[in-house]
């Protein structure tokens, strides 16, 4: 059964709704007198701690009618940071296939991921740097990649012997291309 306790413990008052179970009472939802919400532990360390080992799905969920959006509101931060905080691995996972995951910024798509693992980039990608100079002769592009050492792009081609880099016009529907390369086969090892 359950029962709802009163507590006073030198003077720090608390609701706790307790279950009892193979003899001995369990904590379930634990209120302190100065707001912060325990479930499954009388000892929140936040305005709302849940103590729980069920995996991804076991610990928090938002559910209702099918196909209706709902989030999680971050609000009233202003010039601070919000943020989300783990102390191991992170992982973000859409169960269902053919979903894409988007990331916005001023409520404006900014990019994508798809569920086959396409990357879009709606503006431009910057890699090794925040803080782009453009040039007189040499303007930010839509990927601009710093490297203070070697390695700064690296092409696999996991298929064949030839791997490349391949320059589309748009104007002619990808009609006209071309392209600079390096073939392991016989013969020039670089293409254009």
């Amino acid at each position: 059964g359950f029962r709802i306790n009163s507590e006073n413990y030198g003077g720090a008052t608390a609701m706790n709704f307790q279950e009892y179970l193979n003899g001995s009472y369990s904590s379930r939802l634990y209120i302190r007198n100065d707001g912060r919400i325990g479930i499954a532990t009388t000892n929140p360390g936040a305005a709302l701690e849940v103590n729980t080992d069920g995996g991804f799905e076991g610990s928090l969920r938002l559910d209702g009618t099918g196909n209706t959006s709902r989030g999680i509101l971050i609000r009233n931060v202003g010039t601070a940071e919000g943020g989300i905080q783990t102390d191991g691995n992170f992982t973000i996972n859409i169960e269902d296939a053919n979903r894409t995951m988007r990331f916005k910024n001023a409520n404006t798509e900014r990019m994508s991921i798809s569920t086959g693992g396409t990357v879009h980039v709606n503006t431009r990608m910057d890699i090794g740097s925040q803080t782009w100079t453009a040039f007189a002769n040499n303007p930010i592009g839509k990927l601009n990649v710093e490297c203070a050492g070697d390695n700064a792009i690296n092409i696999y081609n996991t298929q064949e012997n030839f791997a490349y880099l391949k320059f589309i016009d748009s104007q002619s529907n990808g009609a006209q291309w071309s392209r600079i390369g390096f073939s392991s086969g016989a013969g020039n090892p670089f293409v254009i």
